[in-house]
C-alpha cells in the first residue's frame, strides 16, 4: 500500500496512532512476509526500511500502552525481515545484530511467537556455515518463547529446524524425535500463523 499512505494517516491523526493506521501497518507486515519469496531482497528491502523508519517514528511519540504494544510487535517483525534480508545478500554480521535489535521490541510486546520466529532465523546464520551446536542453542531459546505462545505453526517449524540441527550434529534418535514433533504439529497449524521461513511441501515442513 506503500509507506507515504500510513504517513498520510499519521500527518492526519496527529501524534495519536488510530485504529486504521495499527491496521494498515500490521497489514503490510503480513503482505511483506507473503512477498519474500517472490521479490529479489533488494527488490523489497527499501520497502521494509522506509516502513521500519516510519513505525520508529510513531514508537518514538507518546502512545497507549496497548497501541505501544501493536507497535512494538509490528517493528518487531520489520526489524526481523531487515535482518533476512542483510543475510540473504550476504552480511551475516550485520544480521545477527538486527536480530538482537528486533527481539528488543518483539519482548516488550509480549509477543512470544514473533520472538521464537526471530531466534528461529537467526538460527539458520550458524547453520548454514556449518555451526549447527550454535544453531541449536538459538532454537533452543525461540523455543522457550515459542511455546509460551499459542502459535502452534511457529512450534512446528522451530522443531523442525531442532531436527536439522540434530541431523547436522549427526544425532539420528534427536533428529527423529524432534520431525515427528514437527510433522505432527503441522497439522494444527493455521495458515495466517505462517511467516517467512515457514516452507512447506504438501502439509510437510
Amino acid at each position: 500500500l506503500g509507506v507515504d499512505l500510513l504517513n498520510l494517516l499519521r500527518a492526519m491523526q496527529g501524534s495519536r496512532v488510530s485504529g486504521s493506521m495499527l491496521e494498515e501497518t500490521e497489514l503490510a507486515v503480513l503482505r511483506f512476509h507473503q512477498l519474500y519469496k517472490e521479490l529479489s531482497p533488494t527488490e523489497l528491502f527499501p520497502h521494509v526500511q522506509q516502513y521500519l523508519q516510519a513505525v520508529t517514528g510513531l514508537l518514538e511519540e507518546s502512545q497507549t500502552i496497548g497501541v505501544r504494544r501493536r507497535l512494538c510487535s509490528v517493528a518487531g517483525h520489520l526489524a526481523g525481515l531487515r535482518a533476512w534480508l542483510t543475510f540473504d545478500v550476504g552480511d551475516p554480521t550485520a544480521a545477527h545484530i538486527w536480530y538482537e535489535a528486533a527481539l528488543k521490541p518483539a519482548i516488550e510486546a509480549q509477543d512470544e511467537a514473533l520472538a521464537g520466529w526471530l531466534l528461529g532465523g537467526r538460527s539458520l546464520i550458524p547453520s548454514y556455515s556449518g555451526d549447527h551446536t550454535a544453531a541449536l542453542e538459538l532454537i533452543r531459546r525461540g523455543q522457550s518463547h515459542g511455546s509460551r505462545s499459542a502459535n502452534v505453526a511457529v512450534q512446528a517449524w522451530l522443531a523442525a529446524l531442532e531436527a536439522r540441527a540434530h541431523a547436522g550434529i549427526g544425532d539420528a534418535a534427536a533428529f527423529r524425535q524432534a520431525q515427528d514433533l514437527a510433522n505432527n504439529a503441522v497439522g494444527s497449524t493455521q495458515p495466517d500463523e505462517r511467516r517467512h521461513g515457514m516452507d512447506y511441501r504438501q502439509d510437510r515442513l
